[in-house]
């Protein structure tokens, strides 16, 4: 995705927000030995009283990234320090908001996510014609909404993919990414997806109301597809095209928990996936409330913990809690234990597997047919 430019909302939360993640950021160049500081008259948030001297120092606005920094930039001149509200209030005397912009690269290393600042999403007056341009917009939408306090959201936002397009059987060609998952919410395995479906509802609403319909399916493999990115992950070029059901796909289609590595590799065979993209698929629990690292970060660090077992730790008493008994299962076999290896190594690799895995399961389903 490289750099991006966004413009920011306008308000003193949002600048607020610039001045924590200038300070997050410097605090992250210090530690790696890397000093960088203003001179302030007086701490951020303190009285005018409380003010002090040449001991106080205050960080420029700059984001720490691997490498090297970025500016936080505030009007065209790309120069500005923010040290204290009252001093971004300041510096923003005359630019208009419009031209108000904060560059942030992606992944932003200081912070640990990658992306751009949460901003509110607006919905331009006239919309792109060619599908590209749409998608992007639509997954600007989706980002907003997650990046904007509902980053939280990302885990089931990515868990929907499978509920609705892991239900795809090549033997009678029925299933598969259709939006069935809106009738299905309400099944025992689907348990918490109504956070996912109402978030991509919404903006499924945002553009109906524009005079443009996206399919939940769409929105499904888009919205997949931002939670991997915001998460740190790989971007994943979704297009557009696939259409929704009517009805709801059968029941008892998805692996249970509880399947031992020969029956969860059976059970994804016959739904058309090798051992090598089982694993990989199950590479999305790196994100989640499973005690695989950091809830909100898409790595390989879910490869590198279960390598270890930490279920069976028994000086940890919630070792039971830590991930699901498939993520055990995979364990118990040499062939899913190889590749579980190979990506606990390789992050590259694994996010390389994961981006075609993930194409082709949101593949619509009357492609997978033909």
């Amino acid at each position: 995705t490289g750099r991006s430019t966004q413009p920011v909302r306008s308000g003193y939360d949002q600048l607020t927000a610039m001045i924590l993640l200038a300070n997050s950021a410097l605090l992250s160049k210090q530690a790696r030995g890397n000093p960088v500081a203003t001179p302030c008259t007086r701490p951020i948030g303190r009285p005018r009283s409380q003010r002090l001297t040449g001991s106080r120092q205050c960080p420029t606005a700059a984001v720490a990234e691997e490498g090297g920094t970025e500016p936080v930039t505030l009007g065209p001149d790309g120069n500005a320090t923010l040290v204290s509200r009252r001093g971004a209030l300041r510096a923003l005397a005359g630019t208009s908001l419009t031209s108000l912009l904060v560059q942030v690269p992606s992944p932003a290393g200081a912070l640990g996510v990658s992306g751009f600042l949460p901003k509110q999403f607006e919905m331009p007056s006239t919309l792109p014609t060619n599908e590209k341009d749409l998608v992007d917009l639509v997954r600007r939408d989706i980002a907003s909404r997650l990046q904007g306090g509902d980053k939280g959201k990302a885990p089931p936002v990515l868990r929907l993919v499978f509920h609705d397009a892991g239900t795809f059987d090549p033997a009678t060609g029925t299933g598969g990414i259709n939006g069935s998952i809106l009738m299905e919410v309400n099944r025992p395995e689907n348990r918490g997806l109504k956070i996912a479906t109402n978030l991509l509802l919404k903006v499924q609403k945002d553009f109906d109301d524009a005079g443009v319909h996206i399919s939940f399916a769409d929105l499904v493999a888009l919205g997949g597809a931002e939670a991997v990115r915001v998460c740190g992950g790989p971007y994943i070029a979704v297009g557009l095209g696939r259409k929704d059901t009517e009805e709801a796909d059968a029941e008892n289609q998805l692996p249970a928990m509880t399947l031992s590595a020969p029956e969860l590799i059976e059970s994804f065979e016959k739904h058309g996936y090798s051992v090598q993209e089982l694993v990989a698929l199950s590479g999305a629990h790196t994100i989640g409330q499973k005690g695989f690292g950091a809830p909100l970060t898409f790595n390989n660090e879910y490869y590198q913990l279960i390598l270890n077992e930490p279920w069976a730790d028994p000086t940890n008493d919630m070792a039971s809690m830590i991930g699901l008994p498939t993520d055990r299962a995979l364990m118990a076999d040499a062939e899913t234990k190889k590749w579980i290896k190979m990506y606990a190594e390789d992050e590259q690799r694994f996010f390389d597997d994961f981006t075609a895995v993930y194409l082709k399961l949101t593949t619509a389903p009357d492609a997978l047919r033909a």
